[in-house]
């Protein structure tokens, strides 16, 4: 009979610590997101928006916990680098009909004006 109580208080107990548990990972959980969301350098004008040079000033520091406070932040301006994704470099038109530049030509005498052919 104590045996029965004492599995009980042990396995009550484990199911107990294991909710204290998850409820103190979740409350810290969202401690370290409300910090991160401080985190100003997707509002800033040097933020590249590129994933290999994230910041031009400070790119060790760029999108991490480091960067609250930055002294070099500058609000985002229309033309920084980061407002301007998605402009690309315009594609050559590409013409749907195949175009003749010169017609009747001499293969033969194109290749080797000189060689006789039968």
């Amino acid at each position: 009979m104590l045996l029965t109580f004492l599995c009980a208080f042990c396995a009550w107990s484990i199911v107990i610590l294991a909710i204290g548990s998850f409820c103190l990972m979740l409350n810290k959980g969202t401690k370290h997101l409300k910090k991160l969301h401080d985190v100003p350098c997707s509002g800033c004008d040097f933020f590249t928006n590129d994933y290999r040079l994230k910041c031009t000033i400070h790119p060790y520091k760029a999108c991490s916990e480091e960067a609250i406070g930055c002294i070099d932040f500058e609000m985002k301006t229309d033309n920084c680098n980061s407002c301007q994704k998605g402009q690309r470099k315009p594609k050559l038109a590409i013409c749907s009909k195949p175009t003749i530049l010169a017609a009747n030509i001499d293969y033969k005498q194109s290749f080797a004006p000189n060689a006789k052919y039968n």
